[in-house]
């Protein structure tokens, strides 16, 4: 069915695909999820991408969440972390109509991280206020580049796998810094979208690549 749906097409200049052809049109959407350190341990945080294709790039925004992570962290801690980050996406992505083939992206943006003290005692301050649980959120940048190789799977879909490194700024907690939210990291994502088509005019081709 999906061979069908790209034949379809009629397109000359096709992509390689493990289910037929597929060609670029310009845009997609890109369910993610990137693995990274969270305060002293390796965490998952589930996000979405949107981009339109230009010529061998891609320019679109993406964002993740991550919430009741736990830290690993000696001494005054908090119990659980949530993290949010949203910003630009910039990708390069040559020789899009191989069956395989590398793929280089930046992620710039801001995010918000909120420490979560639970059980919170303080015999001093507990005589004036009742401070059992309470909240701290840092505003943080974010600077995220990585690369990878992505498979055409059909004339919609593909996946990806990149490995990256992820800078945070910002951070100002007692017991964690911007170093236990920036390291290496790893990315699966799967795009969905009209990734190209080529034309016929006066009896010439022109490729969107």
């Amino acid at each position: 069915m999906f061979s069908l749906i790209c034949l379809a097409s009629n397109m000359q200049a096709q992509d390689h695909t493990l289910m037929g052809g597929s060609g670029r049109f310009g845009f997609f959407v890109s369910p993610m999820i990137e693995s990274g350190p969270i305060a002293g341990e390796r965490s998952n945080l589930p996000g979405a991408g949107l981009a339109f294709i230009i010529g061998n790039g891609f320019l679109g925004a993406y964002t993740s969440v991550g919430v009741d992570l736990n830290p690993i962290i000696d001494g005054f801690e908090p119990d659980r972390i949530d993290m949010a980050q949203v910003g630009l996406w910039l990708g390069y992505s040559p020789g899009q109509n191989s069956l395989i083939h590398p793929v280089f992206d930046i992620k710039a943006g801001w995010g918000a991280i909120d420490f979560d003290y639970r059980d919170f005692e303080d015999p001093f301050l507990n005589d004036f206020f009742d401070i059992n649980d309470f909240d701290e959120v840092d505003n943080v940048a974010i600077i995220h580049p990585s690369a990878g190789l992505e498979l055409n799977l059909t004339c919609f879909m593909r996946i990806n796998f990149n490995a990256g490194y992820r800078w945070t700024e910002g951070v100002n907690q007692p017991s964690v810094g911007d170093s236990d939210f920036t390291g290496w990291t790893y990315t699966a994502g799967l795009k969905l979208g009209f990734f190209g088509r080529s034309y016929n005019h006066r009896n010439r081709h022109s490729h969107w690549w």
